[in-house]
């Protein structure tokens, strides 16, 4: 009875409450910045689960002489592995910053329970660095490099879907099924640059989208520096420059991109010249006898920790297919072009230097493989709301 009489006695409070609520509740469904906060912390979440999917399956390929971390800090990798030094001249670069004793309280408060729960890689990095403590504070840096670099990655896929025209539906979850598939590319092989190249490949592309050239001469730089693969990236992005510049400017552009990455790789190719290995590895015969043989079709491996269809498989290559046979229609004419330029140059690529199976090695393909998955989404999403309004109407 009481309750009843205090509610009666103040229907004003209790109206101005609920307005409140109900006018906080607007504000926050309006706001941009909330809903670019929850989105970027959707991405970090998918970026680490991601990246802790890669690194149960390879780590930074610890132990292994030929391109193990280690090495490659210390630029005694074999070619042509030890020119992917951008992480490592980063990370070298951040520990010769810190001053002597700091960095091994930083360790110890990171490898201390209470700060560090990641249990499994703690104890990775205890066995491989435990006569080698000097390289644990870089091992740290390259391992969020990582995740960070795959994070802005996804932020920049969703840019390039907004400003082809696309729904904040479709391209808002292309880039978070794109970045949950990246550990399935990395089969048969993976290495940390895999993750600055995918950024740098989207916003190489980002930026031909929007016309800023003058950006793209150090992105180039740096993605070269990352990996020589990004020459030829930059030639898949002459259809792009064509939706704005004559044949012409569009072929300058791309070319001087490319030369600007060729430069880049020979300069970092012969300060590692007397390293072990060679320039190039050349894989055709493998190659040739491993795509040949259709029981690896139907081969299997561990994802996520449960069993899935490897990478390179007939379950990969269908849903491949499905997805851009759904898109190609909804495709203009300057990422039809992409995505076939993109496949002109990467399969013989793959096929002569690169390792037999590793999907990870179609990174040139991975902007329009992320938009055919946007263009399918919105496709989805536009059948959908037509079938959704008289249901409505219906039920009232």
């Amino acid at each position: 009875m009481s309750n009843e009489a205090q509610v009666g006695d103040h229907p004003s409070r209790a109206s101005t409450l609920s307005g409140f609520a109900s006018g906080l509740n607007e504000r926050l469904r309006d706001s941009g910045a909330l809903r670019l906060g929850a989105i970027a912390l959707i991405y970090l979440m998918i970026a680490s689960a991601a990246f802790s999917g890669f690194y149960d399956k390879w780590g930074l390929r610890d132990g292994d002489e030929r391109y193990a971390l280690v090495e490659m800090l210390d630029g005694e990798a074999h070619r042509p592995f030890v020119y992917r030094q951008f992480l490592p001249t980063i990370a070298n670069a951040i520990d010769a910053t810190i001053p002597s004793g700091l960095d091994e309280r930083i360790i110890t408060k990171l490898e201390t329970p209470v700060w560090w729960e990641a249990r499994g890689l703690e104890q990775r990095m205890r066995v491989n660095f435990q006569a080698e403590r000097e390289y644990v504070l870089r091992y740290y840096i390259v391992y969020y490099a990582c995740i960070g670099f795959l994070f802005l990655a996804l932020l920049v896929m969703r840019e390039i879907g907004l400003e082809l025209g696309l729904s904040e539906i479709a391209s808002t979850l292309a880039p978070a099924i794109f970045g949950l598939s990246t550990v399935y590319f990395f089969s048969m092989g993976g290495f940390f640059y895999d993750f600055p190249e995918l950024f740098f490949i989207s916003t190489a592309f980002l930026l031909a989208l929007r016309n800023r050239l003058l950006w793209l001469v150090p992105l180039t730089v740096l993605a070269a520096w990352n990996k020589e693969s990004f020459l030829f990236f930059a030639l898949t992005l002459f259809p792009i420059f064509l939706r704005r510049h004559t044949l012409m400017r569009a072929g300058a552009i791309t070319l001087g991109l490319a030369f600007i990455a060729g430069v880049t790789y020979l300069a970092v190719r012969s300060q590692f010249a007397d390293n072990p290995g060679a320039n190039a590895e050349t894989w055709l015969i493998p190659s040739l006898r491993f795509y040949a043989d259709p029981r690896n079709l139907f081969a299997f491996e561990t994802n996520y920790g449960m069993v899935t269809p490897r990478g390179y498989s007939l379950f990969t290559i269908a849903t491949v297919a499905l997805l851009f046979i759904g898109a190609w229609r909804a495709f203009d004419k300057s990422l039809r072009r992409h995505a076939m330029l993109a496949a002109a140059i990467t399969l013989p690529l793959v096929l002569i230097l690169c390792g037999p199976g590793e999907t990870r090695n179609y990174s040139i393909c991975y902007v329009a493989l992320m938009l055919a998955i946007a263009f399918n989404l919105q496709d989805w999403v536009t059948r959908a709301r037509p079938q959704a309004q008289p249901s409505a109407q219906s039920g009232a």
